[in-house]
């Protein structure tokens, strides 16, 4: 009697997908002699992929994968109940180009009944016989698409026999990162559980196209004008509210309202010059995040959005902006994890990615870094805030480790939202801080010590700022040998306090 993958249980499919048994379930008995030809395979043959994600599926619960209306495969890995969030794992094996795998995000209430996702792709894998993936990262890419949905359900009801029903109305766009990319941005309208008078059953339907232009315009602004009539109805503080405002598609806001007649002319150019438009001015950038609060049920914090995780833990998404070297404005949305308050913490921060509004270059995760901070902009708790002899004043210190732009781990000892006399900065590395001290007629070690003076002599000594009993302090290098760092980035959003 010979062994079958059913007789593994659950770890049945996990023993398929990683090739130890055929996918009818019998022993692979090539496998033992060469393991890598089967594990190579694992998500380029259909056969082991289904088995990888029946696995995942099973181990995490069972029963919680989801296909979206496109075919796309989201397989949950965290869900946080309230808010009723999901993070998800995305597999579209529909291209004949790969198997692109991605992340997902999908926000869900209750009253009413509305889901909206996100899903980015991040990496694409050679199909089994198929063409050679030449450049595996999708995010600013050929390929690399980002789509963002919104279902709304309009009649939860049993359907009945012969009457009109309508059980859920959807949008989603589906937009390229690359403005090479030979598909422009891709349209959907879905009609979930419609019923014509007289039918017997509800169908769903979706209707997809090349442009805006190419779906039926009277529809369109149909479907928008009931969803905007529908979110001022209702009172401050729903989700669909939310989702409206972030769409452009309330009134009495400053956020522009969604470039829907611009899009069949200008494509992605319009949605990049409506996005741009609404994070380049401060009231509509605030507004906008107003709208993501409610929709987290969280609260805006200067250019952030923070709600709590329990406990002394704070998530926090963010909006940075500012201007890249082709001159354009850049965003990078950032998400960070904080354990402590505003005096005291500890923080991992994220920039997720980095995009420019005007060509569509984007680069994934730009910067990360962990690290012990005190004090924080606008809050009125500064680390340092001296005025005589001369302004010295600083928000945030921070000292742990980052990447810099090569990628490499750095050691992080700096300060954020600075003002040294009549001088700015928006973070001063304080491991080199020679030529900004001379520019306003201040040493390393007068800035240092006020900074520094909250972790106690033990790390100032350790720098060298401090000496043990019975030595001299370490002095600055020599200007000849002044070395420039440039520091990995703060990836936060909220602009410095400087009053």
């Amino acid at each position: 009697m010979s062994m079958t993958a059913d007789d593994l249980g659950v770890l049945g499919n996990l023993a398929v997908a990683l090739g130890v048994f055929e996918p009818g379930g019998g022993p692979n008995p090539s496998w033992f002699g060469n393991p890598e030809a089967s594990l190579s395979t694992m998500l380029a043959k259909q056969e082991q992929r289904d088995a990888l994600v029946a696995f995942v599926d099973e181990a995490m619960g069972g029963a919680d994968r989801d296909t979206d209306p496109t075919g796309v495969v989201w397989l949950p890995i965290v869900s946080i109940d309230d808010p009723h969030l999901e993070f998800s794992i995305t597999i579209d094996d529909s291209k004949p180009a790969g198997v692109d795998i991605g992340i997902g995000v999908a926000f869900k209430t209750e009253s009413p009944a509305s889901a909206t996702t996100v899903s980015i792709p991040l990496f694409r894998a050679q199909k089994h016989n198929g063409p050679a993936v030449g450049n595996p990262f999708l995010l600013g890419q050929r390929g690399g698409r980002i789509r963002i949905g919104t279902s709304i359900t309009v009649d939860a009801s049993p359907p009945v026999s012969g009457q009109a029903r309508l059980g859920s109305i959807g949008l989603d766009v589906d937009v390229p990162t690359d403005l090479t990319d030979p598909e422009g941005p891709v349209f959907g309208l879905s009609l979930g559980g419609l019923q014509l008078p007289g039918a017997t059953a509800p169908r769903d339907l979706r209707v997809s196209a090349d442009g805006a232009d190419e779906l039926d315009d009277a529809l369109l602004d149909l479907v928008l004008s009931l969803v905007k009539a529908q979110a001022d109805a209702l009172g401050a503080g729903t989700a669909l509210q939310s989702v409206a405002g972030l769409l452009g598609l309330r009134t009495g806001d400053n956020v522009d309202d969604f470039p829907i007649t611009a899009i069949p002319t200008q494509g992605v150019h319009a949605l990049a010059a409506w996005l741009e438009g609404i994070i380049t001015a401060d009231a509509s950038r605030h507004d906008w995040l107003d709208h993501l609060a409610g929709l987290l049920e969280g609260s805006r914090q200067g250019d952030e959005v923070a709600f709590d995780l329990g406990g002394v833990a704070t998530l926090r998404i963010g909006l940075r902006v500012d201007t890249g070297p082709t001159g354009n404005t850049r965003l990078t949305p950032t998400l960070a994890v904080e354990l402590g308050n505003d005096d005291a913490r500890v923080e991992a921060a994220a920039a997720l990615f980095q995009v420019d509004l005007v060509t569509g270059a984007a680069m994934g995760l730009p910067s990360l870094g962990v690290w012990a901070a005190a004090g924080r902009a606008g809050v009125g708790n500064r680390v340092l805030d001296v005025s005589n002899p001369a302004v010295a004043r600083a928000d945030t210190l921070r000292i742990g480790f980052g990447l810099d732009a090569q990628r490499r781990v750095t050691f992080v000892l700096a300060a954020d939202g600075v003002r040294l006399g009549s001088h700015d900065y928006p973070t001063l590395d304080l491991t080199s801080p020679d030529a900004v001290m001379d520019a306003v007629g201040n040493t390393v070690g007068d800035i240092a010590n006020e900074l520094l003076g909250g972790f106690g002599t033990i790390v100032q000594t350790l720098l060298g700022l401090s000496a043990p009993g019975g030595m001299s302090r370490a002095r600055g290098p020599a200007r000849a040998r002044r070395r420039s760092r440039r520091l990995p980035p703060r990836p936060a959003t909220g602009p410095s306090s400087r009053g």
